[in-house]
């Protein structure tokens, strides 16, 4: 269906800017690679609209829901969607070829190179990196804010580690990864509610204005 539809479109967004990142990792002075790279995050944050909205409608369909929150507030969901999609086909059309091309010929120059060698030193540590930088969130209070950065730092990791795991298979890195994908899910089963959370505060502020 239409979720499944942006669900994909966004994570191969995002596998594309991961991957991306795997190679400004590997080669950091490439500040033309790093700036190219971001061409992705249009289409990942756009699909991302849709897909919250969707999944909304999914949590709204849970019986701890579904006769709480009246019928008007799924009529102006199904406008946010509207509008959302359109956005994303208008960023879809605005995606610029040539600066895709332009990054794959940076990125078949540093295949073709000696960099990849140094890829475990170098991927262990940025994993290294933001695990402390995990660590020390952890160990303050944790907002909702704070808790989303460890979710994206748990993306970030997982990534980079299944790149690494595809290079070279260990039963081990199989275990780290399989274990960050599962405390990341759990984090995005609380995110979701958040977003629906702020969603309803939109709604309610939409509201306001027609109350007086």
């Amino acid at each position: 269906g239409d979720l499944e539809l942006f669900f994909w479109a966004r994570l191969d967004a995002k596998k594309m800017m991961s991957l991306y990142d795997f190679f400004v990792l590997l080669e950091p002075d490439s500040r033309g690679q790093r700036k190219r790279g971001r061409i992705f995050r249009p289409l990942f944050r756009s699909a991302g609209k849709i897909r919250e909205i969707q999944v909304n409608y999914l949590l709204l369909e849970t019986p701890a829901l579904r006769d709480l929150v009246p019928a008007e507030f799924t009529r102006w969901l199904r406008h946010e969607e509207q509008s959302a999609t359109r956005k994303f086909i208008k960023t879809i059309k605005k995606f610029d070829d040539g600066e895709l091309e332009e990054l794959e010929k940076e990125v078949r120059k540093i295949c073709t190179g000696s960099v990849l060698r140094k890829y475990r030193s170098k991927s262990r540590k940025f994993l290294e990196k933001h695990k402390n930088t995990m660590a020390r969130l952890l160990a303050t209070e944790l907002t909702d804010k704070s808790l989303h950065e460890v979710r994206k730092i748990l993306k970030a990791m997982s990534t980079i580690s299944s790149i690494v795991y595809s290079l070279k298979p260990s039963a081990d890195m199989d275990r780290i990864i399989s274990a960050m994908n599962k405390t990341e899910m759990l984090i995005g089963e609380w995110h979701d509610r958040v977003v629906l959370e702020a969603a309803i505060d939109r709604y309610n502020a939409d509201l306001e204005p027609l109350k007086e």
